[in-house]
């Protein structure tokens, strides 16, 4: 279809390609499209099987990233670009003056300015995956024109990169939010860190199964709508074959399998950030003192274009701990953040990809990319391992981390990096399982090595609570663990808490009832629902919408329970006692006003919404916490909208082939013209999962029966041009003065690059450079007169293949500009308000 050096053939062709190895003829017309930007001559081949997840089969690693970035545009195009454009801070820009805020944060973390700067240190590996999934979803955009939105731009690899760095930034920022706000006397949750922000995993050896295989169970509890929704994949190419789940806008499989090893993740809390008092110079507020001398702050003046008005300038101020997010009076406080100047996140996760073994697993874990997350693993082999990883740096003295220290002393600096082999990890134990259900590591089995008093709570820290409870229980009495038994497991409804709450209620009413006032007498009838209730919270239970709102009014006043230490009947106070049996009275008085009844099918009234679609769901959420998470805001008729929860779901069985099973909650497109837009939100309101096919003989035989032919991609050697170059700087000034700019692009064959401007004023620097591939290019101009100039800038390469134009427009007048202060944005309305959290932009599980 192309010429050799990349350029379109006169005639209009077709590509027909035919492959016995992969059982089909498929067609895809090129014709009048832009050929993709490639390194090699080789094909992709997209198949969907029955749930239209994508099996990509490339015949290079290049290809095969290129086809996860085609398939990934299929389903979620918008939401990814939106993700794009989140990071580099540019809502405002299409979406209008709400943005300001989160534009303004993005931009004061500079991670897309970081991620440019370092792009040149990444590994060949990460280079080709970033540019290669980019040009998948750019060349989706191009051959359906029709699905692209009008505010679109290119896709470039940094912006890949960016937002998976920013997925991995969000956890320490809610760390260093609530350090900040615990300074100021506030002790409650940011927001960053969301109500469902928890997750379960657990890893069974080889000796506890029927079939002598090990099983990994992988069940992150995150938002299901957003920014971040999870992205069933399969690919396959020279150095790959893995599976599992996928974030939108990234390359790569964040959890799951390959063909010898399985992998899952769960949060955990490292101190990754902290915040730092610095006290600034009475008589100049851009200097901060530091051991005794005052030193200047980095100051960056940004203007964020907002559509609708003009232009606002943000003021970026940065001490050498880093950025400045609040400033008072004497004292401002900046943030340092574990990871912040950091960009080797997809190589960790991607060695995973590739890992064949524990060692190669332990070696990718040792690059300390990953900021946090309990890792558990299990391989062909047999072996299961444990370890509470993050990004963690020694602390020194007895300070106060969890509240904002003095930045005025170097006393206060971190120490040096803590080492894999210093973070709590145990391989093949006693137990013969591990489990982290968002607990401490030192109750990881009954039987862990694995002590508290060896780490400093700046390292690990935590609790036991009840999922990881009820986990430990269900694994350490079995055996004899069947693929069901373990499916079973990990959509286990039992709420630990009810079963030690429910037999001291009917306990209190028998000892209490006649001394609390009941003239309408809900009490029999509320102690009648509950006193048979298996403490189970599966769809057709009529108790749970009593018992939750009990609990929870319990919870309020009374405090939760002891799951490790219940009390006893004989522990109860006769006030206490009384206490409960009013509540029970209330939250029967509620219940009968919500639903006209006391006993409702709980899945009546907990429902999954998928467009017209309304499933009902088991499960619940932080009153009870059972294994099984699925919940969300009330609405006025008493009905649970679940929203979070688990999210994604899948079970490895670590067999010779692999084999697997998964469900999730918003099935696998996000078109809701697609067949594939509610057929796995079926499955998952049945608790039932579905096969995560792995051979090609499995997914050959199991093709979407509406269009089983495979999307397959010629991608066409020859020398490629340059991305199209992106030109930042200021977008007014005053005549006579200098205005600088930054130029990059990244050239596909990593070939030096020429700049060619054309600055509007008739005055042109052509052909600039030479400049490495990857590098940021100060430029800067002057323009003599008033007006609206626009600036163009085009690159090409050595071979001198050209890239389109880049445009901007530059007003140049008096300078009477709109402004803003972006240091005491994060502290408005008590962080919780923040439009960026409001707008679900960021992750954590």
């Amino acid at each position: 279809s192309w010429n050799a050096d990349g350029t379109k053939l006169a005639t209009t062709m077709l590509i027909v390609n035919e492959s016995e190895s992969f059982g089909g003829i498929a067609i895809l017309n090129f014709s009048n499209q832009n050929p993709p930007k490639s390194i090699s001559n080789n094909e992709v081949y997209i198949y969907r099987d029955i749930y239209g997840v994508p099996h990509i089969y490339g015949e290079s690693n290049y290809a095969m990233f290129f086809g996860e970035g085609y398939a990934q545009a299929e389903d979620h195009l918008e939401q990814m670009l939106i993700n794009y454009r989140t990071v580099q801070g540019r809502m405002s820009e299409v979406f209008g003056k709400e943005y300001i805020s989160s534009d303004t944060q993005m931009r004061l973390l500079r991670v897309a300015e970081i991620v440019k700067e370092k792009y040149n240190s990444l590994s060949s590996d990460v280079k080709e995956a970033v540019e290669a999934f980019a040009e998948g979803v750019n060349y989706y955009m191009d051959t359906h024109p029709e699905k692209v939105p009008e505010w679109a731009t290119e896709v470039t690899p940094q912006e890949v990169l960016a937002w998976g760095k920013m997925i991995i930034l969000s956890g320490p920022l809610g760390r260093l939010y609530d350090d900040i706000l615990r300074g100021f006397g506030n002790e409650t949750n940011t927001g960053f860190e969301p109500e469902i922000f928890e997750s379960n995993e657990w890893v069974v050896a080889p000796e506890k199964t029927v079939d002598g295989y090990a099983m990994l169970q992988i069940d992150p509890h995150l938002p299901w709508y957003g920014s971040n929704s999870w992205y069933e994949v399969h690919l396959e190419s020279d150095d790959y074959h893995v599976a599992g789940g996928s974030l939108w806008g990234v390359p790569g499989v964040i959890l799951g399998h390959n063909d010898r090893i399985a992998w899952a993740f769960t949060a955990n809390s490292p101190d990754t950030a902290d915040a730092y008092i610095e006290k600034l110079n009475p008589l100049n507020k851009n200097q901060y003192k530091y051991d005794g001398k005052w030193l200047d702050f980095e100051i960056i003046k940004e203007q964020i274009p907002v559509y609708g008005q003009e232009p606002v300038e943000v003021e970026l101020k940065y001490s050498h701990h880093g950025p400045i997010f609040y400033q008072l009076g004497k004292l401002a406080i900046s943030g340092k953040l574990s990871t912040w100047e950091e960009v080797g996140f997809l190589d960790q996760i991607l060695a995973y990809n590739r890992a064949r073994n524990l060692n190669e697993f332990k070696q990718a874990i040792s690059k300390l990319q990953l900021v946090r997350w309990n890792h558990v693993y299990g391989d062909v082999d047999g072996n299961i391992f444990y370890i509470w990883n993050g990004r963690i740096f020694h602390r020194k003295g007895n300070y106060d981390y969890t509240r904002p220290v003095d930045g005025s002393t170097s006393k206060t600096e971190w120490g040096e990096l803590v080492q894999m082999e210093e973070l709590p990890q145990e391989t093949n134990p006693e137990s013969k399982f591990f489990q982290n259900c968002n607990t401490a590591p030192w109750f990881v089995n009954p039987l862990t090595t694995i002590k508290e008093e060896d780490y400093p709570s700046y390292i690990a820290n935590g609790g036991f609570n009840a999922r990881g409870i009820r986990a430990t229980n269900l694994l350490d009495a079995d055996w004899d663990i069947e693929l069901n038994e373990m499916m079973k497991y990990s959509l286990d409804n039992f709420a630990l808490n009810a079963e030690i709450m429910i037999p001291l209620l009917i306990y209190s009413y028998e000892e209490e009832s006649e001394n609390v006032s009941d003239p309408e007498g809900w009490l029999p009838k509320a102690i009648n629902i509950l006193k048979n209730w298996d403490c189970n919270l599966n769809i057709d239970s009529e108790e749970v919408a009593l018992a939750r709102f009990w609990t929870e009014e319990v919870s309020k006043k009374f405090g939760g329970v002891d799951l490790l230490n219940p009390p006893k009947p004989s522990d109860l106070s006769v006030q206490l006692m009384r206490g409960i049996l009013e509540l029970l009275i209330q939250a029967a008085e509620k219940t009968n006003d919500l639903y006209g009844k006391l006993g409702i099918p709980w899945g009546d009234i907990h429902v999954l919404q998928r467009g017209d679609n309304i499933y009902p769901l088991s499960g619940g959420g932080h009153v009870f916490s059972p294994l099984h998470m699925a919940h969300g805001p009330i609405d006025e008729n008493g009905v649970m909208y679940c929203d979070g929860g688990s999210s994604y779901m899948m079970l490895v069985q670590l067999s010779n082939p692999v084999r697997a099973w998964s469900q999730f909650p918003l099935s696998e497109s996000n078109d809701p013209n697609s067949p594939h837009y509610y057929d796995i939100s079926e499955l998952y309101s049945k608790d039932e999962y579905k096969p995560a096919w792995f051979t090609k003989q499995d997914v050959l035989a199991n093709l979407d029966p509406i269009d089983p032919n495979p999307i397959i991609i010629e991608i066409p050697s020859g020398n490629n041009p340059p991305y199209n170059p992106e030109i930042s700087g200021p977008k007014n000034g005053a005549p006579g003065g200098e205005i600088s700019f930054t130029l990059f692009t990244i050239d596909p064959e990593n070939q030096n690059v020429y700049y060619y401007i054309d600055w509007g004023d008739e005055e042109i620097d052509e052909w600039i450079g030479p400049y490495d591939s990857g590098e940021t290019v100060e430029i800067s101009h002057i323009w003599e007169n008033k007006g609206n100039y626009e600036i163009k800038v085009k690159a090409k390469d050595e071979l001198g293949a050209e890239s389109d134009w880049s445009i901007i427009v530059v007003s140049i007048a008096k300078n009477k500009q709109h402004s803003a202060s972006a240091n005491n944005f994060i502290l408005e309305k008590q962080v919780t308000d923040l439009e960026i959290k409001k707008k679900n932009y960021i992750l954590n599980y």
